[in-house]
């Protein structure tokens, strides 16, 4: 599930669950970073029924690999399947690590788009997640990830302000060339 399907009508990706929140009383809306589609809202239709597929298997900070529909009109689009690969049972028991772990994922919801590929930002998390595990220095692993995330960002402003300078020029030159003929 490395790759991107975005021919077929089901999209196929893998994607960190930073956030759930009900939709109605079966179903859950679940928002994810994936590295393929960046930041997506799915809803997981009859998640909250006991004998759902989907029991067990959408929580904070779980890894998995996931296929949904995209929406056409909207950017809530329908899960299809989940495979947990990592559940991060650690956060489970580790008050900080969670609180650190919750950061990361407001950071992350707060400075990026939706539906923007963000592969940096997905594995930037998927890492820090892994480096919360280790029992010396995950305190220190935290600033590491404010730093990593901070040049992530600078990384995509550098490459925007490229292109805009380009458009700008490549505008300025097809503009002066139609205002001198």
């Amino acid at each position: 599930m490395e790759t991107p399907n975005h021919t077929s009508q089901w999209s196929v990706t893998t994607g960190i669950v930073l956030r759930t929140y009900p939709l109605t009383e079966t179903s859950l809306i679940v928002r994810w970073i994936t590295p393929d589609f960046g930041r997506i809202s799915t809803v997981a239709k009859g998640a909250r029924r006991p004998k759902s597929n989907f029991f067990g298997k959408l929580d904070l900070f779980f890894l998995a690999n996931m296929s949904f529909r995209p929406s056409r009109s909207s950017e809530l689009h329908t899960l299809r399947e989940v495979t947990v690969c990592d559940t991060h049972s650690f956060l489970r028991i580790d008050l900080v690590r969670l609180e650190l772990a919750a950061k990361a994922a407001a950071l992350l919801e707060k400075h990026t788009e939706t539906g923007t590929p963000l592969p940096g930002f997905y594995i930037l998390l998927r890492d820090y997640l892994t480096s919360l595990k280790n029992d010396a220095g995950f305190i220190p692993c935290a600033t590491a990830f404010k730093v990593k995330f901070l040049m992530e960002r600078m990384f995509l402003l550098r490459v925007w302000w490229r292109n805009w300078v380009k458009l700008f020029i490549l505008n300025a030159l097809v503009g002066g060339f139609e205002a001198s003929v």
